[in-house]
């Protein structure tokens, strides 16, 4: 499967969240909680709402240990990253940040590793549509791409 359809089905999948405000060095920074309620993975409840953030250069991931059900899937490791596509307009970046297992990951330009061509991250502008996929990647042979087991996802409605 071409990598852009997994990302443009994956984008289908999904519905929404919510955004607490976090401070980090006198800064205010965005912070979404993953967690059960809120996984578009899974779909469990009925009419979860999409995350709603304003503008921002970064934002920060915390994780609830029981967010996210891990099922080993073609030999990949268990989480070991999350990716991020960033769309507005007519166009889409995609950026890959490791999963480090820690309680907290931030979300920027020096975490965000551009993917499929895309350029340098510089924030989460107004009028995007932002998809976090939590999960499992590994290089296919057989695809000659990234593949992807996703575990937990989430939508942003960028203001």
């Amino acid at each position: 499967m071409d990598r852009r359809c997994a990302l443009v089905a994956l984008f289908f999948c999904l519905q929404g969240c919510s955004e607490t405000p976090a401070t980090d060095s006198a800064v205010r920074v965005p912070e979404l909680l993953i967690d059960g309620l809120h996984d578009q993975a899974v779909a469990t409840f009925a009419a979860p709402k999409n995350y709603q953030l304003e503008p921002c250069d970064s934002l920060v991931l915390r994780y609830d240990p029981l967010a996210f059900t891990i099922v080993v899937q073609d030999s990949l490791p268990v989480v070991n990253c999350i990716h991020v596509t960033v769309s507005s307009g007519a166009g889409g970046q995609v950026y890959r940040v490791p999963f480090s297992g820690e309680a907290q990951t931030r979300l920027d330009g020096k975490s965000m590793v551009p993917l499929m061509d895309s350029t340098p991250f510089v924030g989460f502008p107004a009028g995007s549509k932002v998809i976090l996929a939590v999960g499992a990647d590994g290089w296919s042979e057989q695809s000659a791409g990234i593949n992807l087991n996703v575990y937990w996802a989430g939508l942003i409605d960028v203001r």
